[in-house]
């Protein structure tokens, strides 16, 4: 049995509204590990904790940030060492795209701003990771300045890149304009007066971000409408209806193995570069086997553990490559699971 939604995550909306099915099961199966999650994740969320919380760990000077840094990172790595998911990405300085250099910016930006104050002279006016919500918008805005009661600028963290390409036009990534929309809107519940709105980078840059009123309430509807949507397939046992199987929202969906629609459209069918397969070992090699499948016969390479694998054995594989459609080859990779049934 499923709960219905509190809220529609500001972060979470752009793939929600996507497929709604993935909104419910994410608040569903929130604290079950189902797929192995990529390190980049995991520190995306350290570099968080350090803007959040350099004041409260006093870190103003690269030896402090090394010293934290290094214990939260052994921190990590032990987690991985005890997953039977995460273990695969261990350590995770092998794993993280671009470890050293998100290190290296995090260190030169968190020691600017504390050297800077570039925020505000006056520090209470700075709230990290606070709270806001409305009816049915909810998420945490890592940084808001204030003036007195009323919200000044909206600050959102950003590790990875910003940008997309649109149109020929290189622009900031919708999910990040709609994330930001929703905070606004709000926040314009409280007060009258737009906040300014910054997604900022780890090299240090803010980016203003500039979206009109008009398409604030606009998007506030669509979350809204949200919510009752999912609330009401609840309500009415038809979870199924909200999915929206297709490539683009199936091919990397952490839930797929729950979702009855993805598995009559997709499972034993290329999906993208990638296929999902629930069927029999036929045979054993030496680092591959024969798989039967959905009427065809796939030859599985680079597996590394043959260990408790037997002929006749039925299993579910999930992640796997598909590089060619014509030719019924297939490569295990750092995220294939494999669940015996």
């Amino acid at each position: 049995m499923h709960n219905k939604i509190e809220y529609i995550s500001p972060s979470s909306f752009y793939y929600w509204e996507k497929c709604p099915l993935k909104g419910l099961y994410s608040k569903t199966y929130k604290n079950k590990e189902l797929f192995p999650k990529h390190p980049d994740a995991d520190i995306g969320t350290l570099i968080h904790n350090f803007y959040e919380k350099h004041s409260e760990w006093n870190i103003n000077s690269t030896e402090l940030f090394n010293a934290k840094w290094e214990q939260e990172i052994n921190c990590i790595n032990e987690n991985y060492k005890r997953s039977l998911l995460q273990n695969l990405y261990y350590p995770v300085q092998w794993h993280s795209k671009f470890y050293a250099v998100k290190k290296q910016q995090l260190c030169s930006n968190i020691l600017k701003s504390v050297s800077s104050n570039n925020y505000s002279s006056n520090r209470n006016n700075v709230v990290y990771e606070e709270w806001i919500s409305n009816d049915y918008i909810g998420g945490y805005v890592d940084l808001i300045v204030k003036d007195g009661d009323i919200i000044k600028q909206i600050v959102d963290f950003k590790t990875g890149s910003i940008f997309e390409i649109v149109n020929n036009r290189k622009t900031i990534k919708e999910v990040y304009q709609q994330q930001l929309a929703l905070y606004c809107a709000v926040i314009l519940e409280r007060q009258s007066t737009m906040p300014e709105l910054y997604l900022k980078t780890l090299n240090g840059y803010k980016h203003q971000i500039n979206i009109h009123i008009d398409a604030v309430k606009e998007i506030a509807i669509r979350a809204l409408n949200l919510k009752e949507k999912i609330n009401k397939a609840v309500e009415n046992d038809d979870i199924n209806s909200l999915a929206h199987c297709n490539v683009e929202n199936c091919v990397n969906c952490n839930y797929r193995m729950f979702c009855k629609n993805y598995k009559y459209i997709f499972l034993n069918e290329r999906c993208g570069k990638r296929i999902d397969l629930n069927g029999e070992v036929r045979q054993i090699g030496s680092n591959e086997i024969l798989f039967e499948a959905g009427g065809n016969l796939f030859i599985i390479k680079n597996i590394k553990e043959l260990k408790g694998l037997s002929e006749g054995v039925e299993l579910s594989i999930y992640g796997l490559f598909y590089p060619v459609e014509s030719e019924l080859i297939l490569y295990i990779m750092n995220n294939t699971i494999v669940y015996n049934e």
